[in-house]
C-alpha cells in the first residue's frame, strides 16, 4: 500500500486528504509567522529607554507583534543600544506617528530652542515620569560620559556627615545608541532654568527665596578641577530648587567639551587661538574659601574604578559603531594617557588642598596657573547694590539697563555687610596664593553667605569680568 495513500502508527491513521489538510494548515502557520515583528511601540520605548536613564528599578515594557503587511517601512525604526552587560541589543521601534524618525529623518515634536545639534524633548508630564532629550549627532559622547561617570565618584568621597547635604542633588546620566544609522545621545533631563534666561533677567532673580548648599558647590568646583570644561557657561547649567524652593541647585550639562587643555594658546593656519576651560564654578566667591578639612578625599582605587567603566564603555561604542551608516563619526572614550595622568595628579592636589585648608583659588593655582590668572580677580562678593551697579556698568552697559530700572525694588536684599573676609590664618603652604588678600576661611559653610540671590549676582559680575557674559 502506498505510503502516500495510507499512514499508520499505531492507532493512528491518516488517510490522504487528511494529510492534505494537515500540510495546508502548517503551511499557512509559517507564512503567518514568517510576516510578523516583535516590536515596541514608541510609548514603550520612551518608557523603557527613560527609565534606564533615570535608573529606576521599574517593570521593562515588553514588545507586541504586527504584521509587515500592516506596517510602513518608513514607521519602523532600527534602535541599537547598550544592554545591562554593556552588550549591543537591537530592537524595533514601531513609530507610525513619527515622534522619533520618519525613515532617515529626526522628527522630534518638542525641539530644544538653542543649540548647533538638533536635541528633541521626551517624557515628563502625562507621557512618563522619566523625561530625557536626544541630541542627534553628538560631538564627543564619550567624554560626556566619562565626566558623569568620574562625577559619580566625587560625590562619593564627600564624608560624613557632609555627604547628608547632597540629598536633592540630580547627576546627569547618558547613553549613546543608533537609530535607522544615525548616532544619537540620549541623556537623564535635568528639570529646572536655564542659568543664562535667569541672569539676564532680574525679576527671576527676585523670585528666588532658598539658598545654595556649600558641599553641592564645593563638588561643582572639584567637578570642573578634573575635567576643566571647555563651555561649562550660563548656557549650559541648570538651576533648580528642591525642598519646596528653599534649596538651590545648579548642574552643568552638555559635557561633551571635556578634560581637554585647561589653558593652551595654538596657531591653527596662521590664526592664533586661546582655547581654556571656562566654568561658572570657578566664578562663584566660593572659589576664595577653604571647604571643611574632613569634608572630601577622593581614593585611588575610586578612580582605578573609573578607568574600568570607561574602558567598559569604550568597547561597547567600538562595537556600536558598526551599526552606524555613516563613517564621519567616530565613536568611542578618548581618555587618553595625558589625560590619566592630569587626573591623577588633580586628585592629588585636591585631596591634599582640602585636608590642608587650601582655597578653592590656590588649588586652582597648582592645577591651572595660567587659569588661575584668568579667574583670581574674580569678586567675594557684592557689597551691596550700589556697588553691584557699578561694577555691573563698568563691564556690560547692556545687562546693566535691565537692572537699573528695578536697582531699589530687585537689590534691596544685598546686605552692605557682605564682604566675604576673614581675619584667620591659612595654614596651607601651596605654592600659588589666591591674589585677592583673602586667607583661608574655617567656616565655609556659613563664610561667605549661601543665599542664592547673592551668590548668583557675585557669579554673574565675576563671569562677566573673565568671560565677558559669555
Amino acid at each position: 500500500m502506498s505510503l502516500i495513500k495510507t499512514f499508520t502508527f499505531k492507532t493512528f491513521r491518516l488517510n490522504k486528504s487528511t494529510l492534505v489538510i494537515l500540510f495546508l494548515i502548517f503551511t499557512a502557520f509559517l507564512n503567518v509567522c514568517a510576516t510578523e515583528l516583535e516590536v515596541f511601540y514608541t510609548d514603550d520605548f520612551i518608557y523603557n529607554f527613560g527609565s534606564r536613564l533615570h535608573k529606576r528599578s521599574c517593570t521593562q515594557r515588553l514588545p507586541k507583534k504586527v504584521t509587515v503587511e500592516s506596517v510602513k517601512p518608513s514607521d519602523l525604526i532600527d534602535v541599537y543600544f547598550k544592554g545591562e552587560q554593556n552588550e549591543v541589543v537591537h530592537i524595533i521601534v514601531y513609530d507610525p506617528d513619527h515622534r522619533l524618525m520618519n525613515d532617515k529623518i529626526f522628527t522630534p515634536s518638542r525641539l530644544a530652542p538653542k543649540g548647533t545639534r538638533k536635541v528633541g524633548f521626551y517624557g515628563g508630564g502625562d507621557e512618563n515620569e522619566f523625561p530625557f532629550c536626544l541630541k542627534q549627532y553628538p560631538e564627543a559622547p564619550g567624554l560626556e560620559i566619562a565626566r558623569n561617570l568620574l562625577l559619580q565618584r566625587i560625590v562619593a568621597a564627600v564624608r560624613d556627615p557632609y555627604k547628608k547635604d547632597l540629598k536633592g542633588m540630580q547627576l546627569p546620566c547618558t547613553m549613546v545608541i543608533i537609530m535607522n544609522g544615525s548616532v544619537f545621545s540620549g541623556s537623564k533631563y535635568i528639570s529646572g532654568d536655564n542659568l543664562d534666561d535667569i541672569l539676564r533677567d532680574p525679576k527671576r532673580i527676585d523670585e528666588i527665596e532658598g539658598g545654595f548648599n556649600p558641599v553641592e558647590l564645593m563638588v561643582g568646583i572639584v567637578d570642573s578641577f578634573f575635567t576643566t570644561p571647555e563651555d561649562l557657561r550660563w548656557q549650559n547649567v541648570i538651576f533648580y530648587t528642591s525642598g519646596r524652593g528653599k534649596k538651590c541647585h545648579i548642574m552643568g550639562i552638555d559635557a561633551e567639551r571635556t578634560f581637554g587643555p585647561a589653558y593652551q594658546v595654538r596657531n591653527c593656519a596662521g590664526i592664533v587661538q586661546t582655547v581654556r576651560a571656562h566654568s561658572v564654578f570657578f566664578a562663584l566667591p566660593h572659589m576664595h574659601y577653604a571647604a571643611p578639612k574632613d569634608s572630601f578625599r577622593l581614593r585611588r582605587k575610586a578612580l582605578e574604578q573609573w578607568v574600568e567603566y570607561v574602558e567598559l564603555e569604550n568597547g561597547y561604542q567600538t562595537k556600536l559603531q558598526q551599526h552606524a551608516t555613516s563613517d564621519e563619526f567616530t565613536l568611542g572614550v578618548s581618555i587618553t594617557p595625558g589625560i590619566l595622568s592630569r587626573v591623577y595628579q588633580t586628585r592629588e592636589i585636591v585631596n591634599k588642598g582640602i585636608s590642608g585648608g587650601a582655597t578653592f583659588m590656590q588649588m586652582l593655582g597648582q592645577i591651572s596657573p595660567a587659569l588661575f590668572k584668568v579667574y583670581a580677580p574674580t569678586i567675594k562678593g557684592i557689597g551691596s547694590g550700589e556697588m553691584f551697579m557699578h561694577m555691573l556698568g563698568q563691564i556690560s552697559p547692556s545687562l546693566a539697563k535691565l537692572y537699573d530700572t528695578t536697582t531699589i525694588r530687585y537689590l534691596r536684599f544685598v546686605s552692605i555687610n557682605n564682604t566675604y573676609t576673614t581675619d584667620e590664618e591659612d595654614d596651607y603652604d601651596g605654592e600659588y596664593d589666591d591674589g585677592s588678600g583673602c586667607v583661608a576661611s574655617k567656616n565655609f559653610l556659613t563664610t561667605p553667605p549661601n543665599d542664592a540671590k547673592q551668590t548668583l549676582l557675585a557669579m554673574l559680575i565675576s563671569t562677566l569680568m573673565v568671560d565677558g557674559g559669555r
